[in-house]
Order: structure tokens, then C-alpha cells, then sequence
């Protein structure tokens, strides 16, 4: 079982996600309805989130104090392969599945425009497939949480 340091990280790093969520999909879906394609767009949108996502993880759930010259890019790498990489694999997948099980024309008659309905609900789908790819490496690699030795050596300084 986690300790409550660790469910508290856990709980941090979801709400964060949540923050970062609201602003990756609200960007990803006005750049779509400005015209731009699919790739760029979550491209944009994923690239504005994890610099924020940086800064509110660094300072709120892991505490950490490595330097950001340092930290930044791994955390970087590790968010941006999850969200350029895995991410576009489970939209594409879930758009496949949508469009390949007729549920166009029902939809149709219920929503105007089905296909960005369908990114939508493709862009949420892959949203928890990369909150649990970066919480894994990012809390492995990039920002380790303080240990208590070190959180005491800081707090005598």
C-alpha cells in the first residue's frame, strides 16, 4: 500500500493533469476550428500544456529542487513522447474505431458536426493513456520527489 506522501503526490499530479487537461483541449479545439489539422493542433496544444505542467508538477507535487536547466528537458522528452508519440496512436485508434462501426450516420442526427465530436472524444480517450505514461517515467527520471534528509538540509539553510 502507498504511503500518504505518495497518495498525495498521485492526488496532486491528477488535479495538475486536470489543469493541464482543460488547457491542452480547449486549445486543441479552438486551433481545430481555426483549421488547423489534427497533428498540428495536438502538437500546439499538448506543447503549451507540458511547460505548464512542468512548472505546477515542480513546484506542487513533487517539491523538487533540481534545477530546471536540468530537469526541464527530461521532463520535456518524457512528456512529449507520451503526448506527440502515444498520444496520437490512441486518437487515431479511436477515431479508427469510431468511423469503422457505423456510428456516423446515428450520430449525425443528433450532432451537427460528428466528426469533431469524434476528435474530442478521441483527444479524452488519450488523456489518461499519457497522464499515466508521464506520471510513471516523470517520477522516475526528471522530478523525484524530495527525500527527508533533504527536505531537512533545506529547511537549516
Amino acid at each position: 500500500m502507498a504511503d500518504s506522501s505518495s497518495r498525495q503526490r498521485l492526488l496532486t499530479f491528477g488535479v495538475i493533469g486536470i489543469i493541464n487537461t482543460a488547457v491542452d483541449v480547449s486549445l486543441f479545439l479552438t486551433l481545430r476550428h481555426a483549421g488547423l489539422s489534427i497533428i498540428l493542433a495536438n502538437i500546439i496544444s499538448t506543447s503549451v500544456a507540458v511547460v505548464i505542467s512542468y512548472f505546477l508538477n515542480k513546484r506542487f507535487t513533487f517539491r523538487a529542487t533540481t534545477a530546471t536547466r536540468r530537469s526541464l528537458p527530461l521532463f520535456i522528452a518524457v512528456s512529449i513522447s507520451g503526448t506527440w508519440v502515444l498520444q496520437p496512436i490512441v486518437i487515431k485508434l479511436v477515431l479508427y474505431i469510431l468511423g469503422t462501426h457505423g456510428l456516423s450516420l446515428a450520430l449525425s442526427a443528433i450532432v451537427a458536426r460528428p466528426q469533431r465530436f469524434y476528435e474530442l472524444v478521441a483527444k479524452l480517450a488519450a488523456t489518461p493513456a499519457t497522464l499515466i505514461w508521464n506520471m510513471y517515467f516523470i517520477s522516475m527520471s526528471s522530478l523525484k520527489p524530495q527525500s527527508s534528509r533533504q527536505k531537512i538540509k533545506n529547511s537549516l539553510t
